[in-house]
This record gives C-alpha cells, structure tokens and sequence, in this order.
C-alpha cells in the first residue's frame, strides 16, 4: 500500500539523476520505502519515465536491482574534440 506523496518520483529522477553524473556505473535502486515491492514500483517508474521522455542508454537490471547510463568516448579524425555517444544496440 502505497500514500501516493511523491517521494518515490523524486527519487526516480534522483535515480536518473545519478546516472548521468556516474555514466557506465551501475546505480542501485532503493526506495524510501523499503519493501522489495516499493522497490520494484521504483523500478518500473524509472522504466516509465525513460519511455516517456525517450532516453536512450539505460540498462536495466532487475536481479541486482540497478540501472545503469551505457556510454563511451568517441572521437572523430576530422573534429578531434571528445564527445559522449550513446551505445546502439
């Protein structure tokens, strides 16, 4: 049972948060709650809101409970300057 008070959004986004600033670093998914039930709702509302805004890279993992940005350094011969690009699969 959950009270709908938007503590686990927030965490949601804190999540996604984390995973832009730690790029191919697993960040492990925890609700405030603290149920495996809360954090699987946790879960499924990162999923959620990676669709809706059409983020790419995430790499979920539900047996660790973790999510994780996928990037890696690319650089072009013609523009020397380093960039991040997403991993395609």
């Amino acid at each position: 049972m959950f009270r709908r008070t938007g503590q686990t959004t927030s965490l949601a986004f804190y999540v996604l948060y984390k995973c832009y600033n730690n790029i191919n670093t697993p960040v492990e998914v925890r609700d405030h709650f603290g149920t495996r039930e809360a954090n699987r709702n946790l879960m499924r509302q990162i999923r959620t809101i990676v669709k809706n805004m059409d983020l790419k890279g995430f790499v979920f993992n539900d047996v660790k409970n973790t999510v994780m940005l996928k990037m890696r350094l690319q650089s072009n011969l013609e523009h020397p300057e380093v960039f991040l690009g997403v991993f395609e699969d």
